[in-house]
């Protein structure tokens, strides 16, 4: 009873048994699929440990580059334990060690270097399903392909016995010419006989290595997709290595994808080198300079840092304003200023800059709210013994808050500001306190 046991369990354990290493070839293959919901990520995360919240947190996970929650990387590639374990070798087989490819190997803000960082790697995309009358042709093509190897395998065995029979003929030739029976004349002819022989032999032989070519060429046409061998594997990718030392800023895509010539992968610059680029209208661009002093505001500092117009572009751009109007507009490039502390801004980060256009010391200035028109000139109330008086004045550079007097006021004099259509020529007028 006891012997009919162990014999049912070990045929048993023999149904459970999966393939042993003489029963595996090379092709094989299986596969298991899986969707990861999100209860898998929670209990990974809890067996694991890893509650990094671009797997947990999704308004976290949606301002990440992934734009939302990704599963770890970890969970997905203890799945292949899973497909060896169970599907291929099967029960009874556990492997030791695994090598995992990422296929974008640096992230926003790594730090790469030029000509040594691998940057992405690009492998060649998988060859096209052929049709019926495609794989005809091409089965045809390397029938043909074979043929005109053959025939040029025969033409070196033709080659090599032309060569013999020349060499043979030389050896006679010469013996002769020893014995003073033949002519120097022949004795030339058979050796011109065995270098052009040898000669046809060697073209025989290229003509072989051609054709050899093309029964390759002819074969690779068939090929189906997934039918590549292990050496074509390991020999098939490129590395693309940095061009530049640097950060990277963005990258176009974190997973795999076909990509053709001139597709943007991703993009580095050295951030300890920035500039400022600041979008003018053409009719504010045209009145600067390079070289003009500018104020850059509101970077998330308390104060404004000191830069200066490096390039003015010479081709504008149009751009539609958020009120639907059509805008010539002009990049107007701008460094930090020698000596400045830049602080720590970014690639495509927002600031504010004030250029200066204009200056001059000791210009007398007063509020632009101040200013009116009367008729074709410029006028302001100005208030003397408590009354107003109205003052035409001219007026030189200006911005949105004040205006270069040249002529018609002197320093001191006291203006009205927004004055209303109740203020004329003498009326009478009391300062407001501040504040009112």
């Amino acid at each position: 009873e006891q012997a009919r046991e162990a014999k049912r369990v070990k045929e048993a354990n023999e149904l459970l048994h999966g393939l042993y290493f003489e029963d595996i070839e090379e092709g094989m293959k299986d596969a298991y699929a899986k969707t990861i919901t999100n209860a898998d990520i929670i209990t990974f995360a809890g067996i694991s440990g890893d509650t990094n919240p671009v797997h947990l947190n999704h308004e976290f996970a949606s301002e990440t580059m992934f734009e939302g929650r990704v599963a770890h990387g970890m969970l997905t590639a203890s799945l292949i334990s899973t497909v060896i374990g169970t599907k291929l070798p099967g029960p009874g087989c556990v492997y030791v060690g695994q090598n995992l490819c990422f296929k974008a190997p640096v992230k926003v803000g790594d730090t790469v270097i030029k000509g040594e960082t691998v940057i992405a790697r690009i492998e060649p995309g998988e060859p096209a399903f052929l049709d019926e009358r495609a794989r005809k042709q091409a089965e045809a093509a390397v029938a043909q392909a074979e043929a005109a190897l053959a025939l040029a395998k025969t033409q070196i065995t033709v080659a090599e016995a032309d060569l013999n029979n020349a060499q043979r003929q030389l050896n006679r030739a010469f013996d002769l010419h020893e014995r003073g029976t033949t002519s120097d004349a022949a004795l030339e002819t058979a050796e011109t006989a065995v270098d052009i022989a040898s000669a046809q032999l060697d073209s025989a032989h290229a003509t072989a290595d051609m054709r050899m070519s093309e029964v390759a060429a002819a074969r690779a046409v068939l090929t189906q997709p997934g039918e590549r061998t292990l050496d074509e594997e390991e020999a098939c990718c490129v590395d693309i290595r940095a061009p530049v030392s640097g950060k990277v800023l963005s990258v176009a895509s974190t997973s795999a994808r076909p990509v053709t010539a001139g597709t943007t992968l991703l993009t580095i610059g050295p951030t300890d080198d920035l500039e400022i680029v600041v979008e003018l209208l053409s009719t504010d661009a045209v009145r600067l300079a390079a070289g003009a002093p500018a104020h850059i505001e509101r970077w998330g500092g308390d104060m404004a840092l000191d830069a200066v117009v490096r390039e003015i572009e010479p081709a504008a751009f149009t751009k539609v304003s958020a009120l639907g109007i059509e805008e010539q507009r002009v990049r107007v490039v701008l460094d930090f200023a020698d000596g400045v502390d830049v602080p720590p801004l970014g690639h495509n980060f927002r600031v504010y800059a004030r250029i200066v256009e204009w200056s001059a010391d000791n210009a007398l200035r007063l509020p632009i709210s101040a200013l009116f028109r009367d008729g074709a000139d410029w006028a302001v109330f100005v208030v003397r013994d408590g009354t107003a008086h109205l003052t035409s004045i001219d007026i030189g550079q200006r911005n949105s808050d004040e205006a270069e007097v040249l002529s018609g006021l002197e320093a001191g004099d006291r203006v009205i500001t927004h004055p209303s259509d109740r203020v004329a020529q003498g009326t009478l007028v009391e300062a407001r306190a501040a504040g009112n």
